[in-house]
């Protein structure tokens, strides 16, 4: 709304500065910086009036914006316009006077506007507002909130200029698969079709390996090709590492007629290629493709995405002309590539990852690889296998590590003095207590200081705190003099890289508080908190890191991809087809993982909603013979377990269970009382 009144207008578009405020949250301002025009309505016989009346527009126009109540009792709009400039440093407004009609009783010809307003949008014609072309009578009482309206002759359709938008995702990413293998080749291979899970890529052709595959693809994006780490892990087997750092550069697939829309294309089409790269769930529902992009990159650690809009066609019927400086990722459904074995060459399909328009996938000659016996055997047991179910299987690993902070001789003080020793001697306590993690955010501050002392008395090896006051007339400051002391700070991520990283950055917060070490701390790059944090120690003369592992938890999902699969009644005889609709209704939320919402709402209504907000094709319902009833649907459901697993088994175990609970929803003859979870 606020991009088509802007646009309407002729005014510069807003400049968007979305940032993070350090506690999971993001705050956004907007750039209005710019040129605003606006003209007076009606014609009148001197130019100093005529001036008055455009300063009036603006003032209507820009009343929430300079604070403008709306009352100008002198009629000196000018001055009053001046006026409010002024107060918030604004630069003086500019006038342009233009002669007009003849000055006749019932002429009120205005000239042209020094600015066209061209509104231009899907569901309305491209229309140009030219006040000397309005009818004589006033124009009707207008909100502020809408542009002018000015009746025009019709004019010939103006063909829309179309943008198009690069955007560049710049990944600092290791793909490292839990599984150890006996061969390396074998560990290589594992570790490709891993990435290859992760940009959605399927392999369905036997004699062409998963390496060339994904190396296929990655060329013919035009991205940097995976660096391998392969190493023996000590008991004859290897494991292998991705290094898939580097640019991925998308672009928006169709020419749109605003550029801000246009980036939010290209930033959607990088959401949908990086989907498991990013742990994307396919779900914008404001439309903000670029915050989405942002917020998941921020909440990785990765650097923010920039932009490049380039124009493109002329607008007309059908014409979505690419620019020719925009890259070139794969764009159709498949690609097609060759790998010769032998005398023979085979083909490749490449799925890239599945966009809710393009559901369906199509059916495999062979069954696809599950590296889970125990799940592939559930599947097949429940007839769940091509064409109408595939399956693949991630496991997503969190490393999680711990940095120790070895410190001595320090003090510790208040940036603030207080008016009594009572107050300062529980700020400081208080805030070496919350570095050391056991004063949380709820502490009471008159309690800090029994916490901090128990704390040192409960562990022999530590030595006691030792006070001092600096009195700074009338007021006091604590110091806090610990001999030595072990600072420990957990860090998660995807890999131990990404841990350590998250573990020095908590180190940084916490200890740049403690220590006063401010801006010397606050300011740093997300990859370089660790060298951040070893370079203050040192200056400090305290002694380096150390680094430990404390557990590896597994998620394993079992991403099972529907197509055109039905659901029927059974058990119960029903009176109705709403009740046979509703049974099935029950059965396929079950499938899905969720629960029966409101009971106010139809359950039929709820299954709707689900796949509307997915932006899968809404379910089929037919009604069959004995008043039975059956729903088909085609859509991607994710099955997961609750609880992060220490090993991959045990994680395989729980989502088998999982799997299990969700099945039964569709073989149980009766579901009412309830299913085992």
């Amino acid at each position: 709304m606020v991009m088509d009144y802007f646009t309407k207008c002729g005014f510069k578009e807003p400049d968007e500065f979305c940032e993070p405020t350090g506690d999971n949250k993001f705050k956004c301002k907007l750039d209005i910086s710019g040129e605003f025009r606006f003209h007076s309505q009606d014609g009148v016989t001197k130019k100093q009036q005529a001036q008055h009346e455009a300063a009036k527009e603006a003032l209507t126009r820009l009343a929430g914006v300079l604070g403008w109540g709306g009352v100008c009792e002198t009629g000196n709009y000018k001055g009053k316009l001046q006026e409010l400039l002024v107060k918030e440093g604004h630069e003086m407004p500019t006038y342009d006077t233009l002669p007009g009609g003849n000055g006749s009783p019932e002429d009120k010809t205005c000239p042209a506007p020094p600015v066209l307003i061209v509104e231009s949008c899907k569901d309305k014609e491209v229309s140009t507002a030219s006040p000397s072309e309005r009818p004589a009578a006033p124009p009707p009482q207008r909100s502020p909130l809408q542009p002018t309206k000015v009746a025009v002759a019709k004019p010939e359709p103006v063909a829309a200029q179309l943008f198009f938008a690069n955007v560049t995702v710049t990944l600092k990413k290791v793909i490292d698969p839990p599984e150890v293998h006996s061969e390396e080749e074998e560990a290589i291979q594992a570790a490709y079709r891993n990435l290859a899970l992760k940009f959605g890529l399927t392999d369905s052709v036997p004699d062409v390996p998963v390496k060339k595959m994904v190396m296929d693809y990655f060329t013919k994006c035009g991205f940097k090709e995976p660096d391998e780490f392969c190493e023996p892990t000590g008991d004859n087997k290897f494991k292998c590492k991705l290094d898939i750092s580097g640019e991925f550069r998308f672009h928006s697939q169709d020419g749109v007629t605003k550029k801000q829309q246009a980036q939010h294309e290209a930033a959607k089409e990088a959401l949908t290629r990086l989907a498991r790269v990013l742990g994307w769930d396919s779900v914008c529902e404001t439309g903000n493709y670029k915050g989405k992009l942002q917020e998941l990159l921020m909440k990785q650690g990765q650097e923010m995405p920039t932009y490049d809009t380039l124009p493109g066609g002329n607008g007309s019927p059908g014409d979505k002309t690419h620019p020719a400086s925009l890259s070139t990722c794969v764009d159709s459904a498949k690609l097609e590539t060759s790998a010769t074995t032998g005398a023979s060459a085979a083909a490749v399909s490449v799925t890239p990852a599945t966009r809710p328009e393009d559901y369906s996938l199509a059916p495999k000659d062979k069954k696809p690889r599950i590296e889970s016996p125990k799940l592939q055997s559930v599947l097949e047991t429940f007839s769940l296998v091509p064409p109408q179910v595939m399956n693949q299987l991630s496991v997503e690993k969190v490393c999680v590590w711990r940095v120790s902070v070895d410190m001595s001789n320090i003090t510790i003080k208040t940036q603030e003095s207080y008016k009594s020793k009572k107050e300062a001697r529980h700020m400081s306590y208080l805030k070496l207590g919350t570095a050391m993690g056991i004063c949380g955010s709820n502490v009471d501050v008159t309690n800090a200081i029994a916490i901090v002392k128990e704390h040192f008395k409960k562990n022999s090896s530590l030595d006691l705190l030792s006070e001092d006051f600096n009195e700074l007339q009338p007021k006091f400051i604590c110091l806090l003099t610990v001999k030595s002391y072990k600072f420990l700070f957990r860090g998660e991520g995807s890999d131990e890289h990404a841990a350590k990283r998250e573990a020095c950055k908590a180190a940084l917060s916490q200890l740049a508080e403690l220590f006063e070490w401010g801006l010397a701390a606050k300011v740093v790059s997300y990859g370089d908190a660790e060298g951040r944090l070893t370079q203050l120690l040192q200056e400090h003369h305290q002694e380096p890191l150390s680094f430990e592992c404390v557990e590896t938890l597994h998620t394993a999902t079992l991403h099972l991809q529907f197509n055109t699969f039905s659901i029927c009644s059974r058990g119960k005889q029903h009176t109705t087809k709403k009740s046979a609709q509703s049974e099935v209704s029950v059965r396929l939320l079950g499938l899905l993982g969720e629960k029966k919402g409101d009971c106010s709402i139809p359950v039929r209504n709820q299954v709707q909603e689900w796949f509307a907000k997915k932006g899968f094709p809404i379910p089929e319902y037919k009604d069959t013979e004995e008043s039975g009833a059956k729903v088909t649907f085609s859509a991607n459901i994710d099955c997961t377990h609750t609880d992060s697993q220490p090993s991959l088994e045990l994680a395989e175990e729980k989502l088998k269970d999982e799997l299990l609970g969700r099945i039964q929803y569709i073989v149980e003859d009766d579901i009412e009382q309830g299913l085992p979870r």
